[in-house]
Parts: C-alpha cells; structure tokens; sequence
C-alpha cells in the first residue's frame, strides 16, 4: 500500500485512477476499463478490465471493499482478513511459495496466488485490512494461464501493490 507522501512515478502507459467513494488512487493500465459494479447496502466493488466488455478470457481485477466491516461484525480486521482469505483456500488450489504477508502502518496485507479452474485459471488474491478503521480490501485479479503469466503477474503486483489507500478510511 502506499502512502501519499511515499508515492512513486505512475510507469509509462499507465495512470491513476482516483475512486472517490473508498477514498482510494488505482494504477491501471492506461488501455485498461473501469467499472463500478457496487450495489446499494451490500458492498462496494469495481472492475477492472482489458477490454470494454467482460471476457471469460481476459485478466479482470474485482476491487471488492467494506467499509468499518471489522467494527460491523464485531471481529479484528487482520482476524476478519484471515478468515477471507481461508474461504479463497477452501476453494481454490494455492501455488507454493506464492504467499505474502507484510504490515505497513495501518494496513495488514495478506496475498496469495491459486489456481482454479482445473487449473485454467490464475488467481491473484490480496486482502488488505485498516486496524484503525475496519475497512477490508480485496483484490482479485483472475487471468486464464494459457495467457502470458508473468505479464499478468506483474500488472497484477503493479495495480494492487501501488494502490493509494487512506488510512482513515
């Protein structure tokens, strides 16, 4: 996660988008789509995609927040991230050596990578929790793996890596 006051150039071809309603700054690819699929009282969600169209076989990132959820349901944030994270585990088959965890002010990130699918597809987890305010992040970038992996890997770490979050938030 970064900090404002820490942030580094935007690379060539791409830019930041600013999404005022989680107070947060998204890198994305500068040919890349956004949308906000977020529904009244449930959760706020985005999508970010490589075409204008959802494509079964394309890279998309869901950005899936909930606001103060840790506080909502009573849990610690890190606790509640954790507990997110298992249900990717239930379901889908981790890569070894994949896993990241790491705390930055606020911020506790959990990351993973999976493959799913029959192992068609890659997945991309990392669920972020604010243990000042609750709020949980996940970002979910899924790409089939006859594509080229370590391309899709790095915009992956790029986009959820240097997203601009607010600790207050």
């Amino acid at each position: 996660m970064i900090t404002p006051e820490a942030r580094p150039e935007i690379p060539a071809g791409w830019y930041k988008k600013e999404i005022a309603s989680i107070h947060a700054g998204i890198i994305m690819p500068r040919h890349w789509f956004y949308r906000d699929t977020s529904t009244p009282f449930r959760q706020l969600s985005f999508l970010i995609t490589k075409t204008d169209k959802p494509d079964l076989f394309e890279p998309e990132l869901v950005i899936k927040v909930f606001p103060c959820m840790g506080k909502r349901v009573g849990y610690d944030a890190a606790k509640l991230a954790l507990l997110r994270m298992e249900n990717y585990l239930a379901a889908f088959k981790p890569i070894e050596n994949m896993h990241e965890e790491s705390q930055e002010g606020p911020f506790i990130i959990n990351q993973r990578l999976f493959r799913s699918g029959g192992y068609l597809w890659e997945r991309n987890v990392r669920i972020v929790a604010n243990t000042k305010t609750g709020t949980l992040y996940e970002f979910d970038l899924s790409a089939p793996v006859d594509r080229n992996l370590e391309t899709v890997r790095e915009t992956a770490l790029t986009m959820m890596g240097r997203a601009e979050l607010d600790p207050t938030y």
